[in-house]
Formats: structure tokens, C-alpha cells, sequence
């Protein structure tokens, strides 16, 4: 559902609990205040509502990959001799150019991916690295198992031309840029937590080194090459820095060698075991009260 659906449905629903209260309380609520209710039924699902996903824009490269997918394409109308066509597009595209590629098919088989990705690539005279595909089809994916894996023919196919499979997901979207730590939520943390592959290209990257050290944590974790290993923990650190004081995080990274999670955590733990020194409690001279009531009865 497209974020417009969703308001949509979200608006419905505003109006048909309104609804249910004028039915069950007649004559107190009046239509005038539909908009309201609406108002706060929004505020109410971003404030109280699940968690939405977070995606995470990517920084395409020159000929490293090509996406297929199968586009419907009856809504275009056409027809052969006064009868409506109803057919499908093969369609291979490259991110980075967008050089694209269609082939008419009749149904979202195997045959017919197969005769659309051989006919884009001799075309193109090159092959990319990745081909990238959703997981909504059973051209690709084993959809019967639930597991959703590649199927066989499919991944012999795309090693028959070299490449490697890819999945991406169904109607992927950007988002908003990030400035710092301070402005980026623990969720968006905590979802490239859980996608680290995310992050070596993740188009607002450099925004999620708030601070030198933190630049320098990454890079002495990545020691000779970037990996996925070292971005989970730097991300766990990160999110580490979300959740509790960026600065106390901070510190600890400059002090501690190797740096880990679990090294950072326990150096916060340590400062929080720092004996406080006990103070004699406040009391107060209670006469002082008296005067002032004093002056005010004056």
C-alpha cells in the first residue's frame, strides 16, 4: 500500500469511529469536529502506532548492476484487430543509467524471464555483476516453500551469464536525509542493526559518523578492508550512542583498544560504578517560611 493509500485508510478510519461515537451518543458530537478527531487519530499512530520500516537509499554504481521485474501493462490499452491485448513487460533496467530494456510476455514464467534478460543483455553487450529481482515471483524464488530462496533453474541461469542474484525489496523508497546523531532516531538505528548490508552505500552514510572519533572507531574496526562483520559492530555502537548519552560513548571509544560494543558497554558500565560521595541532606531553616508569611500578611 503507497503512503498515499495509507492516509487514505487512515482518514477512513477516523471517520468511521466518528461515526460510532454520533451513533452512540446522539446529539453529542457534531460533524464540525470530524476534522479533529481525524487530527488526533494521525498524531496518535505516529506517536502510538507500530513502527514503520525504514529504508535506506543506495548509491548505484556504472554497470555493476541490472533490475528485472515484470510490469503489467493491459491499462495501456492495447488491442490487436478491436481486441484487448492483455500482456506483460519483461523489463531489465540498469539503476545507475537507467538504460532499460522491455520484452512482451504473456505470463511471469520462467520462459519468459529468460527470453527477456537474454534479449537486454545481447542488447547491451555487457554484463553486469548483480542482476537484482524482488522475491514476489515464482520465475525466481521458491514461493511454495515460504522460505522464498532462489529456485534452481533461476540461479543456474543467472551463473550461466556470469552474474550474481540478487533480492531487493517490493517498491523500495528513499528517505529523508539525517544531520547527526542527535536527529537520528534509535529506530533507523536499530533497522540498519538488523540490514547491515545497508550501510557500505547507504546515501546518507557519512551523516552517521557524528563526530571524528566515531570516523576513527569505524576505521580501526574495518582494518584492511570494509566487511560486513565490522559494520554490524560499529552499527551497534552507533545505536549504543542512540540510546544512551552520544558524548559518555564518545569517550569511551578513545579509550578503549580494541574497540567493541561490548568494550564500549562495559566502560559505561564502569564509569556508572564510580562511587558518588555521600552529602549531609538539606535542611532547611523552616522560620524563614514564618517571615515570609509575615511580610505578605503586612
Amino acid at each position: 500500500m503507497g503512503a498515499g493509500a495509507a492516509g487514505e485508510a487512515g482518514e477512513l478510519e477516523a471517520k468511521t469511529l466518528f461515526e460510532t461515537l454520533q451513533e452512540k451518543h446522539p446529539g453529542r458530537y457534531q460533524d464540525g469536529q470530524l476534522r479533529t478527531l481525524q487530527r488526533r487519530v494521525k498524531q496518535w499512530r505516529a506517536e502510538q502506532g507500530p513502527d514503520k520500516e525504514v529504508f535506506f537509499p543506495q548509491e548505484h554504481r556504472p554497470g555493476e548492476a541490472a533490475q528485472l521485474d515484470f510490469t503489467h501493462a493491459s491499462s495501456l490499452g492495447v488491442t490487436i484487430m478491436g481486441v484487448a491485448f492483455a500482456h506483460l513487460l519483461c523489463h531489465v533496467v540498469l539503476p545507475y543509467s537507467n538504460w532499460q530494456h522491455v520484452t512482451v510476455c504473456l505470463s511471469e514464467s520462467f520462459l519468459a524471464l529468460k527470453r527477456g534478460l537474454q534479449a537486454a543483455l545481447f542488447r547491451l553487450g555487457r554484463v553486469p555483476k548483480w542482476l537484482q529481482t524482488d522475491n514476489s515471483t515464482a520465475a525466481t524464488h521458491e514461493l511454495a516453500t515460504g522460505k522464498r530462496g532462489f529456485n534452481e533453474e533461476y540461479a543456474e541461469l543467472v551463473e550461466h551469464f556470469g552474474m550474481k542474484a540478487r533480492t531487493i525489496g517490493i517498491g523500495k523508497s528513499g528517505s529523508a536525509a539525517v544531520s547527526s546523531i542527535a536527529s537520528t532516531t534509535v529506530h533507523v538505528i536499530w533497522s540498519l542493526v538488523q540490514k547491515p548490508g545497508a550501510f557500505v552505500r547507504y546515501r546518507y552514510r557519512e551523516e552517521l559518523f557524528p563526530t571524528t572519533t566515531f570516523r576513527r572507531a569505524y576505521d580501526a574496526l574495518s582494518g584492511n578492508g570494509q566487511s560486513r562483520e565490522s559494520d554490524l559492530e560499529y552499527l551497534r555502537v552507533l545505536h549504543l550512542a542512540a540510546a544512551t548519552i552520544e558524548e559518555d560513548v564518545e569517550a569511551a571509544l578513545a579509550a578503549e583498544e580494541p574497540i567493541t560494543c561490548d568494550a564500549v558497554r562495559a566502560r559505561l558500565s564502569m564509569e556508572a560504578d564510580v562511587a558518588v560521595p555521600e552529602l549531609a541532606p538539606y535542611e532547611p531553616a523552616l522560620g524563614g517560611y514564618d517571615e515570609l508569611l509575615e511580610e505578605v500578611a503586612r
